[in-house]
């Protein structure tokens, strides 16, 4: 449970539970990645609309839906929506042509009102005209069904370079990405350098975020984008230095970039404002634009950070100040890696994996997992836990909170994480947070 006494790192307890407002018991943990049988299928990448009615993932399973269109062998996945209130999956990367996809999907993604899924895919038949021959950006509309090619130039055409890492605003209007195509916008100067693009579904226009200081293209690459609720702010993370000014480290780092005004803001920065030590990634902003979650693996982000690895922090961007996540009972950072963080809509809440073995004081294992941390207190909730409270049998990872904090969703390949007869693939979970 969170919300206990400042700074308290809390393991699941074994006994009763308190309930949330529907009833259902909190610290519990259920599949969501479920076949026609209601047994475990199989799911990956998960992302969660604002309340966590609708969870969209990746998922090989053949019998998530009638029939089956995914790519045979090792082509890769096919997208997925599941209503968890009706306990109902429909197919989100539906071909155009052929009975089934020639490739499969990536960064699966869904919007907060849980209505458009995005995705990557190198499928050549999720759209008519998609004869470019890379990766392309694609967005699924729950409603009517249709699927949508997003990433193409100003002609209408499919981008003439690999798209990745889709993410989208609360409505499905924007979208941000990043791609090597050289003709999404005119004028490319920095040829096949990876850039962040940001895309006006409503009004059709494509922009570039990664601006340098003089108003061109930054030098280096700029990948891994988040976008808020609204469409204006978006986080990426960039290899180049003239982005911002003092940017020295010859590091990659983390940045908000508003787009009403068109500045960039470093993130990864020390309390005195000068950028980390060591590579920053993996930046997620929050839904209302306050709070970015981050990886680094930095050592003068925070004081006493002496662990030698990677950890997960949040950078509050009103005053600037950057706060340890992935924190012991004593405050310091953990034994082992940490990273893959997002934060709730509010900032409130991060969700993040670690394989850190003293997060959490009762927990004895060797696997990677997924905890809650909560800004307000400082608890660290663990979140990949058997029903009993017990380590799991296999590492988890991916994990999603839904906007409102009420779920976090990850995937794990543990097959004692839930009473429902898990079979030794990944799936699909959801804990129960508030």
């Amino acid at each position: 449970m969170l919300g206990l006494a400042t700074g308290a790192i809390v393991a699941p307890a074994t006994a009763a539970v308190p309930t949330g407002p529907d009833g259902q018991p909190l610290d519990t943990i259920r599949l969501v990645s479920q076949n026609l049988r209601g047994k475990a299928g199989s799911g990956d990448q998960p992302s969660a609309s604002d309340n966590a009615r609708w969870v969209a993932y990746d998922s090989q399973g053949e019998s998530l839906v009638e029939g089956s269109v995914c790519p045979a062998g090792l082509n890769g996945p096919c997208a997925y929506l599941t209503d968890r209130r009706t306990k109902t999956t429909m197919l989100a990367s539906p071909p155009v042509t052929g009975d089934q996809l020639t490739y499969g999907v990536d960064d699966v993604t869904i919007s907060a009102n849980g209505r458009v899924v995005v995705y990557a895919s190198f499928a050549d038949n999720l759209a008519v005209d998609d004869d470019n021959g890379d990766w392309d950006v694609f967005a699924f509309d729950r409603t009517t069904g249709a699927v949508e090619l997003l990433s193409r130039n100003p002609a209408g055409e499919p981008a003439n370079g690999d798209s990745f890492d889709p993410d989208v605003s609360r409505d499905g209007r924007y979208v941000v990405y990043h791609s090597s195509a050289r003709d999404l916008v005119p004028g490319d100067p920095n040829g096949p350098v990876k850039d962040v693009f940001l895309l006006d579904r409503e009004a059709g226009t494509t922009s570039v975020i990664n601006l340098s200081l003089d108003g061109g293209r930054s030098a280096l690459e700029s990948t891994a984008a988040s976008i808020s609720d609204d469409g204006q702010f978006v986080t990426f993370q960039s290899e180049s230095s003239d982005l911002v000014e003092g940017d020295d480290n010859a590091s990659g780092d983390v940045f908000v970039h508003e787009v009403a005004t068109g500045q960039t803001e470093l993130l990864s920065r020390t309390a005195g404002g000068d950028p980390g030590n060591g590579d920053s990634f993996g930046a997620m902003i929050s839904g209302d634009g306050s709070a970015v979650a981050f990886g680094s693996a930095a050592s003068d982000l925070v004081a006493g950070d002496a662990n030698g690895d990677s950890d997960v922090f949040v950078a509050d961007r009103a005053s600037g100040a950057v706060t340890l996540v992935s924190r012991t009972p004593a405050g310091v950072p953990g034994d082992w890696f940490s990273l893959t963080a997002q934060p709730s809509r509010d900032g409130s809440l991060i969700t993040f994996v670690s394989a850190a073995a003293d997060l959490v004081e009762q927990e004895t294992h060797s696997y990677v997992d997924v905890y809650v941390f909560e800004r307000a207190t400082g608890d660290v909730t663990w979140v990949s836990h058997t029903p009993d409270g017990l380590p799991p049998n296999g590492q988890s990872w991916r994990p999603t909170i839904s906007g409102d904090g009420s779920f976090v969703m990850f995937a794990s390949i543990a097959n004692n994480l839930a009473r429902d007869g898990s079979r030794r693939h990944y799936n699909v979970y959801a804990y129960r947070v508030s």
